[in-house]
């Protein structure tokens, strides 16, 4: 017999928050860190397709559920599904150079360069510093923390961009980005039983 369900995202953003206090000492939690607060927002979204799958529900939460359980099933990526979500909730598709989709973009490439490691070439900044960092190409997640000064190319360096990444405010960014797309989520909400029932959920989440 079945008792119950139990919603995880909660737990692992703790997880995730503990690596994180853990990563002052020890930098490879960093890592962890990132890792976990991907995971709790795609959990998160999953939580939401089985809280509202009742036909009972309001409408909007209705269709929440269904279009998060078909892109699920369809294997889209949390992005599409982020952006479905808000749709089904408010009416409002986000662009994708909406901020809040940028930086879960970032996240989820952060994680995936994380867990399915690929060789990754290694560059170098020296004395000439200044011309090559015109010439650099980083990814568009490194591009995208370096623009808001979460990470800065260091004067002198030799390593990878997954290296560079690895660090403790990096760590402190992917997390604070998954509770903040939960709570963009929440604000989404256009039906008030809605709202309540999100709000369970993430008022409680902390950030660093």
């Amino acid at each position: 017999m079945t008792l119950g369900t139990l919603y995880h995202s909660g737990h692992v953003l703790l997880l995730a928050k503990a690596a994180y206090e853990r990563s002052a000492k020890l930098s490879s939690e960093s890592e962890v860190c990132i890792a976990l607060s991907a995971a709790a927002f795609e959990g998160f979204l999953n939580e939401l397709a089985h809280m509202f799958r009742n036909h009972e529900e309001p409408e909007s939460a209705v269709a929440l559920a269904e279009v998060l359980a078909e892109a699920e099933d369809a294997r889209v990526s949390p992005i599409t599904k982020f952006r479905l979500a808000a749709f089904a909730l408010s009416g409002r598709f986000p662009r994708r150079d909406d901020l809040t989709v940028q930086r879960l973009s970032a996240l989820m490439r952060l994680r995936n360069s994380l867990m399915h490691l690929r060789p990754d070439p290694v560059f170098t900044l020296d004395e000439t510093y200044e011309h090559q960092v015109k010439n650099l190409k980083p990814p568009t997640e490194v591009a995208l923390l370096v623009s808001e000064g979460v990470v800065s190319l260091p004067k002198k360096y030799s390593g990878s961009w997954r290296q560079l990444m690895s660090t403790q405010e990096v760590a402190r960014w992917g997390y604070n980005s998954s509770v903040s797309a939960m709570l963009w989520l929440t604000d989404a909400a256009s039906d008030p039983v809605v709202e309540e029932r999100m709000r369970f959920m993430t008022d409680h989440l902390p950030k660093l």
